[in-house]
Formats: structure tokens, sequence, C-alpha cells
């Protein structure tokens, strides 16, 4: 599975620089960066990077260092709001950002081949992820 962790604050930027655009949950490159005839599209999934403990406690959930979507979270019997989330008896400190997953045309998640997914990594660098 090809899925990439962007931070909020990267997709605002990219938003308000004109460097992608979004149609609902999908986030659409334009269209100097096609490939195989189309544009590049994907499906944004609500996550959070777990950056550090916020107070004492141990990582019992070995969470530090994850992303985690939304849903993964909320099914730990985790809570969060914007920069902090709680998970059992820990707070964690998180990034709010988003799993990116590149999508086709029909919607359905795409599984790039290595040339692909080089390419990819390599224009997600240069719009400075």
């Amino acid at each position: 599975m090809a899925r990439f962790y962007v931070s909020q604050g990267v997709v605002d930027r990219w938003l308000s620089e004109g460097r992608v655009h979004l149609e609902g949950d999908l986030l659409r490159m334009p269209a100097p960066l096609a490939v195989g005839g189309g544009r590049w599209s994907f499906f944004l999934n609500p996550a959070l990077l777990f950056e550090a403990l916020d107070g004492p406690g141990s990582d019992d959930q070995r969470l530090l260092g994850t992303v985690r979507s939304i849903q993964d979270v909320v099914a730990l019997g985790g809570e969060h709001a914007e920069t902090t989330a709680v998970v059992g008896p820990n707070t964690y400190v998180v990034r709010p950002g988003f799993v990116m997953v590149p999508v086709g045309h029909d919607g359905a998640e795409l599984m790039p081949d290595p040339p692909t997914w080089v390419a990819m990594l390599n224009v997600l660098g240069a719009l400075g992820a």
C-alpha cells in the first residue's frame, strides 16, 4: 500500500499557494504533475502523528513516532483536540494531518510500481512536504 503522512500545516500551505486543489476528501495535483495521462489524486484520511508524551506516563500503547488515523485513535478509546490526544491514561502531543492514499480515476487505491512510487515521493518533496 502506498500511503503518505502530511501535516495539516503543509496541506494548508499547498492550498494557499495554489499548488494543489481540494475536492471534498480528494487532494488533486495540477496537470503539470500528470502521470499515466491523468492527474494524481490522493484521498485524505484525517490522522495524528504522535510526537511526545505530555506529562508523566509510559507509552504502553506504543504510539510515539507513529501515525494513526482518527478512526484508529477512537477505536483505541482515545480522544483528541488540536495538538493533544488522550489514549488510556496517557496524554500525547500530536501533530494533526492526513494519511494520503493515491487513488485512480475510479476512486480505487492505486498500487504504484517502483518508478511511479519514486516519482510521487519526488513530487511531494518538490512541493515541500
